[in-house]
């Protein structure tokens, strides 16, 4: 009997727990004869049914359509019925873990309804002029809604969701799947709620931060950051189209400001530029926003010797709108020492999430990495994540913004 007979062994490191801060891994070996055509669907049923019955994990059409069994496979959102070993870079040692910016429920499922309830939320579903069907009522379209179709290709697995970083709780972002589904609907004839639509998502839509985390980890291919942009150019009264430049990426909560100019940008556009010639005497000069003490949160709530996520709310004049910022913000609190760490990375100003089982600050766009001080660990940002000043006043934590 020849050498190659024996079946390669794999090592399979499983997240096991219902709550993320106090989960741990199981590990599983596993001989596999077959690497090229065993899917990591196919090592958790073997888990499940020769380790662990208790395992808990979704799985259904095993066929890359009902997306149901989107996981984490070495750090990368992935489907399990679509990845094969034999692709994967590390195939002797494979960790899995729940889908990121979701509540765990256990193991490696996690509670989707917040992700189906933004769909209801920012009303993106299909309702024609004559509710009482007709010519309106969906069905095959004759023409391409706009070149290059691809929308209707998502199977809402949450990948999407998992690698964004603007999509954690609390941020109100409504999502890219959420946001690609709306682009298509603003494009067809057939649909009575553009302008309800419109008004609805807008807002959440300039959360989006160009990072692409959305097409590179989409399992369809799907580039849902062409279409945030196309719904800002639809905005502006103009049509996107999929063989057409991309927009450039706006800020967040331009709606006001966009629809007041849009009549007369061009206008405006030439009023700015001859101004700035003529060396600015239109304009008032811009001022530098102030700084300000936000209130954060009560001492007496925040645990000591534990890194906390706090939420950050305000309100920040910026040009010639006001913008909500609503963001999270770290702090650490050892007896009377507090720290607290911006979740902006210093590398590109993306947003940086805290790891409890690692014990460190990841920014997923980059692979930067912190330690619990702050210092730099890996990466390419060029210093220490930032920290903000802050006081303590009647008992209340305050933050310093501007």
């Amino acid at each position: 009997m020849s050498r190659s007979s024996n079946p390669p062994l794999v090592t399979v490191r499983v997240f096991r727990g219902t709550d993320r801060q106090s989960s741990h891994y199981d590990s599983f070996r596993l001989a596999v004869p077959s690497p090229s055509t065993t899917t990591i669907l196919d090592l958790l049923l073997r888990i499940q049914q020769e380790f662990d019955p208790c395992l808990a994990f979704r799985h259904a059409c095993r066929a890359e359509y009902c997306g149901s069994c989107a996981l984490l496979v070495n750090g990368r959102e992935a489907l399990a019925c679509k990845t094969t070993i034999a692709h994967l870079r590390k195939p002797s040692l494979i960790t899995l873990a729940p889908l990121n910016n979701f509540p765990l429920v256990q193991d490696l499922a996690v509670d989707m309804s917040s992700f189906f309830e933004k769909f209801s939320e920012n009303l993106v579903f299909f309702q024609p002029h004559d509710l009482s069907g007709g010519a309106d009522s969906p069905g095959p379209y004759g023409e391409r809604l706009y070149p290059g179709d691809f929308s209707s290709d998502c199977i809402g697995c949450g990948c999407c969701v998992s690698s964004c970083t603007q999509c954690q709780p609390g941020l109100g972002f409504a999502g890219p799947a959420v946001l690609l589904r709306a682009f298509e609907l603003q494009n067809d004839p057939r649909d009575a709620l553009h302008q309800a639509r419109m008004d609805r998502m807008l807002d959440s839509s300039y959360g989006c931060r160009t990072q692409l985390n959305c097409a590179a980890s989409c399992p369809k291919g799907i580039e849902a950051t062409r279409a945030i942009h196309g719904l800002h150019l639809l905005a502006l009264g103009g049509r996107a189209r999929a063989d057409a430049p991309s927009a450039a990426p706006l800020s967040t909560d331009r709606r006001r400001f966009i629809r007041g100019a849009a009549a007369g940008a061009g206008v405006l556009c030439a009023t700015l530029g001859i101004g700035a010639i003529l060396g600015g005497s239109i304009l008032v000069p811009r001022q530098r926003p102030s700084r300000r003490w936000i209130r954060l949160a009560t001492l007496d709530a925040i645990a000591e010797e534990r890194m906390l996520t706090l939420q950050l709310d305000y309100e920040a004049e910026n040009g010639f709108y006001t913008q909500r910022v609503s963001e999270p913000v770290y702090v650490f609190r050892s007896g009377s020492r507090l720290t607290c760490f911006s979740s902006r990375c210093s590398h590109a100003g993306c947003r940086v999430l805290w790891n409890e089982l690692l014990q460190q600050f990841r920014c997923t766009c980059h692979a930067g990495a912190f330690s619990p001080a702050g210092e730099v660990l890996s990466g390419p940002p060029p210093a220490p994540l930032p920290q903000l000043d802050w006081k303590i006043d009647n008992g209340q934590l305050l933050v310093e913004v501007g």
